[in-house]
């Protein structure tokens, strides 16, 4: 994965113990390698009370999905209450497409 404006982050609520976070703007993207075909792709978040945040998805800079984070937690800190999944579908993917958030 090719982090621009992210730092990765340790939490033993995220996945695998570890969770990329920006101050401000980011880029992470990924080329994807496997088998062409239909997917969906699961992003899990921490939607925290302390701000509004936006995240959009995009297939070889076409984007497939945005939304604002913005839901009625119940912390400001990225915890297992906090947690939050997306689920974006229909997915064709070819290998070599680059798949940003």
């Amino acid at each position: 994965m090719n982090l621009q404006g992210f730092e990765v982050r340790s939490n033993s609520a995220a996945s695998g113990g570890a969770w990329i976070q920006t101050q401000g703007s980011g880029t992470a993207s990924y080329l994807f390698s496997g088998a062409a075909g239909a997917y969906e792709l699961q992003l899990t978040y921490f939607d925290e009370s302390d701000g509004v945040s936006r995240m959009g998805v995009y297939v070889n800079g076409q984007e497939l999905d945005s939304w604002r984070w913005n839901a009625a937690a119940a912390s400001n800190l990225a915890n297992n209450s906090t947690r939050t999944v997306r689920t974006v579908t229909g997915l064709s993917l070819q290998p070599s497409d680059r798949i940003e958030l």
